[in-house]
């Protein structure tokens, strides 16, 4: 199964961030625990702020336009999936709701996977995703609720309370561990507003139920 992954950076979606001449392999969150709720997987993609900037009809968005144009490549490399990542960022009803309009009208099965706020949250969803970037730490109950300043260090944002938490800035490897580690019926529970609509999305496409234990 070949999967056509859209993200942030490398935390998210490791090397597939990076020109293709620059990739060697290396994992971010997303694709280990993708595998996870797929099985076996091959994946392909793009960082987001490299998908281009062409007028495409009907999308009357920056966000409408990038959804858009990674259909039209995740189509044109016969990809069986397309997995379109982002932080909500304090606007997750939207920002979900326009990726899931533009992309429902492309033809290619899609999974929309927004984090509320940040993909930090989601690597808090689960107590085993924390405990292999650092063991014996306790994370939030209720991750998707914390928001703060993002430059703040005290502050509640997803990004500062993990590095708190961890005592550490997470490094790429250090949330490719986290999605090895994470099980997704963990995520559905302690993160339900945001991980569960992505693991529906993911259930109607391969028939697994990833929400249950």
């Amino acid at each position: 199964m070949l999967v056509f992954l859209v993200g942030e950076g490398p935390t998210d979606i490791g090397d597939l961030s990076s020109a293709p001449s620059y990739r060697n392999g290396g994992e971010g969150f997303f694709q280990p625990l993708i595998r996870t709720m797929l099985g076996d997987c091959e994946f392909d993609g793009q960082k987001v702020t490299a998908l281009g900037k062409r007028k495409i009809r009907g999308a009357k968005t920056a966000l409408g336009r990038k959804a858009a144009i990674a259909a039209v490549l995740a189509e044109a490399l016969e990809a069986d999936i397309l997995v379109y990542s982002m932080d909500a960022d304090h606007a997750f009803k939207r920002r979900r709701a326009e990726l899931v309009q533009y992309l429902q009208g492309q033809g290619m099965p899609f999974a929309v996977a927004v984090a509320k706020e940040t993909v930090e949250a989601w690597v808090m969803g689960d107590p085993a995703a924390v405990a292999a970037i650092e063991p014996d730490v306790a994370p939030p109950p209720k991750p998707e609720h914390l928001w703060g300043k993002p430059k703040e260090p005290d502050s509640d944002h997803p990004k500062q309370f993990l590095r708190r938490l961890v005592d550490r800035n997470p490094d790429r490897e250090d949330f490719a561990a986290a999605g090895e580690a994470a099980l997704p019926s963990q995520l559905c529970q302690r993160c339900p507003e945001s991980f569960k609509p992505f693991a529906d999305e993911i259930s109607s496409f391969s028939g697994h139920l990833p929400c249950t234990p």
